[in-house]
């Protein structure tokens, strides 16, 4: 019986990763499970077909990263978080923050050469640039804790501060960016 080729493809670039690229497709399924699990904790409701459609391109994603599977899935996830109604605003950052790292993962995977083994100053930036998309998270996330518990009527200041932030956030991107080139 003959396999799809499309299978073969992708089992041949799972032979053919090294132990780096091994872990960033691992940890990408790490943080998927997260995600999922992250908007159960935070008082969502799960569903079942969003559930099997991640679970599904998470697979995709860590057999072809360089194709559209990852785009998909971290759509999927957000469209799980949303679909879960979460309601303890607490425990939103869980699956907010493994969104971001199954976006970073995915990102990561689909440009590492399958056999190679990335230089330190290429992780170093990598890191960098999601920790501070992270900090910036935690810094909204705090935010609107915060007008959760003043009760402010409206989202106006809350919009306008997570523009400030992000903006603030793009600054500080671009900036190390064009310092990690000279």
């Amino acid at each position: 019986m003959s396999r799809l080729p499309l299978v073969d493809r992708a089992l041949d670039t799972l032979r053919a990763t090294g132990t780096y690229g091994m872990a960033v497709r691992a940890g990408l399924v790490v943080a998927c499970a997260c995600s999922m699990v992250g908007a159960e904790v935070a008082g969502g409701t799960s569903n079942p077909l969003l559930a099997v459609c991640a679970a599904l391109l998470a697979l995709g994603t860590v057999a072809r990263p360089d194709s559209h599977f990852g785009l998909a899935l971290v759509a999927v996830l957000a469209l799980q978080w949303y679909a879960a109604d979460v309601s303890v605003l607490a425990w939103s950052l869980l699956p907010a923050l493994a969104i971001l790292a199954v976006h970073v993962l995915a990102a990561h995977a689909a440009i590492v050469p399958p056999r190679a083994e990335t230089r330190r100053g290429v992780t170093s930036r990598w890191l960098r640039h999601t920790g501070a998309a992270a900090l910036g998270t935690l810094m909204v996330w705090l935010l609107t804790i915060s007008f959760n518990l003043v009760h402010a009527a409206g989202a106006v200041l809350l919009t306008s501060v997570g523009a400030l932030l992000i903006s603030v956030v793009t600054v500080g991107f671009t900036m190390c960016s064009t310092s990690d080139e000279t």
